[in-house]
């Protein structure tokens, strides 16, 4: 498994794109699991499964998206 805690925010458009098309080259030849902790919803356009925390206490949620 791979835990990805806020791995691009410092990074440009294009870096993160990089970052992104490696990380699921990785996860997808290895078949592991990655745990990717983000504010930026375009970085998850890939996922399997989004779930999302609310601050303070808030509920979890499982939310619905269109995998890219």
């Amino acid at each position: 498994m791979l835990l990805l805690d806020e791995i691009t925010s410092a990074l440009d458009e294009s870096n993160k794109q990089n970052v992104n098309d490696i990380i699921h080259g990785y996860a997808t030849e290895k078949q592991v699991a990655v745990l990717w902790v983000t504010h930026d919803r375009n970085e998850i356009s890939h996922a399997d499964e989004v779930i999302t925390l609310q601050p303070a206490g808030g509920n979890m949620q499982e939310v619905q998206h269109e995998r890219a």
